[in-house]
């Protein structure tokens, strides 16, 4: 099948989540025999050999378009869902001509975008003959309230937001859920067909196997976020660091070293750290630093999207202390790679219960096994063949 791709922001560097996320989509479309183009946006700081190095990695066309920014016109003002500016950028009409020219030079049988906000584009390709998969990266208007707080503010533009996401489900020919929750709230707007295609780099982190379980002192545990600016990343660093650590220091003083990972920790939260709480920034081979750690903790997370923070270090074997509700629907029992702490005295009840390396095998080795049933590389190509199927 050719398939014609739009996605946001470059994909290349796949340095974030959610460039790698993109990035390794391409690549599982590649290794089921499709033939690709890609339009692509590109920021001010990417530069032309990353454009040629993802053309190589995928043996694709890759054409990228410079951002527009919102702008203002009478369409927008009353349109409210022109009103969210990610999707009034896919109204860009250089977008749209860019997206109808490789319409007519590739003659693709579908198009497919990946995120919801480029529901503007749906209309373009049908007005070609052309039925359009959209890959949701998240229900953006829940990610809002889970982010940020029920502000006045949020709460209009969670409602944008979610006026977009309701057209696109009811539009698209085939909406890709990153969730089985997500799946359950498109269905609700009105999807057609609906798929659930989960993180689309967990399969390659499933492939490097499992970490080797240590008897050492201290053990390293992990907390993650890809910036700490999230309001709930943040409240998260500060239960860790003001809560948990102190309690682990008093109860099993020097048995533990919390690394924290991530970008933008706030100078006041860091002069709080206690000795058995490391702060490591931003870490740019961050599956090899994840295999030195023994246990992983999340802490504040919403229900919305999936969160890789947790499911990463699942699917590398190492048992990880979370928030039953972040599960996002995806089947992991109790002792399945998790043990569930609802508050920050149950993760610490947790963390010292899996001091034994047989404890933390043992858990570790089954959520790898359940990783392996919803997360592998067979797993989503099917999913991504039934999309495909359903057009």
């Amino acid at each position: 099948m050719k398939i014609l791709i739009l996605t946001s922001k470059l994909p290349y560097p796949a340095t974030g989540a959610d460039e790698q996320d993109r990035f390794e989509g391409l690549r599982l479309l590649k290794e089921l025999g499709h033939e690709l183009r890609v339009i692509a946006k590109v920021a001010a700081y990417q530069k032309e050999e990353d454009v040629e190095t993802l053309s190589r990695a995928i043996t694709s066309k890759v054409e990228t378009l410079p951002y527009r920014g919102s702008g203002f016109s009478m369409r927008r003002l009353f349109d409210i869902g022109f009103w969210d500016g990610a999707a009034y950028e896919y109204a860009d009409p250089g977008t749209v001509r860019a997206l109808t020219r490789a319409i007519g030079e590739f003659k693709p049988d579908c198009v497919w975008l990946d995120g919801s906000f480029m529901w503007p584009l749906i209309s373009v390709a049908h007005s070609a003959g052309l039925p359009v998969v959209v890959r949701s990266l998240q229900i953006e208007s829940t990610h809002i309230i889970a982010d940020e707080g029920a502000s006045p503010i949020n709460l209009l533009r969670a409602y944008v937001k979610g006026v977009g996401e309701a057209r696109m489900a009811r539009t698209a020919d085939v909406v890709i859920a990153i969730n089985r929750n997500e799946a359950v709230r498109y269905e609700e707007m009105g999807a057609k067909h609906l798929e659930t295609v989960p993180l689309r780099q967990l399969p390659s982190l499933l492939e490097k196997g499992g970490i080797e379980y240590r008897d050492a002192r201290p053990l390293h545990v992990l907390f993650t976020a890809s910036t700490f600016s999230v309001t709930h990343n943040r409240i998260g660093a500060e239960n860790v660091i003001r809560k948990i650590a102190p309690e682990l220091d008093a109860r099993a003083p020097g048995e533990f070293m919390i690394h924290i990972t991530g970008a933008k920790l706030p100078d006041k939260i860091r002069s709080d750290m206690p000795a058995n709480v490391t702060y490591e920034g931003y870490v740019p081979d961050f599956d090899a630093f994840m295999r030195s750690i023994d246990i992983a903790i999340t802490q504040s997370l919403g229900n919305a999207g999936m969160h890789g923070k947790l499911f990463a270090p699942v699917a590398a074997g190492i048992p990880t202390v979370p928030q039953s509700h972040a599960l996002a629907g995806f089947s992991f029992a109790e002792g399945e790679g998790m043990v569930f702490g609802e508050s920050p005295e149950s993760v610490v009840a947790h963390l010292l219960s899996l001091r034994e390396k047989g404890a933390r095998e043992k858990i570790g080795k089954a959520g790898l096994k359940q990783a392996e049933h919803l997360f592998s590389r067979t797993a989503l190509k099917m999913a991504i063949t039934r999309a495909l199927d359903a057009l």
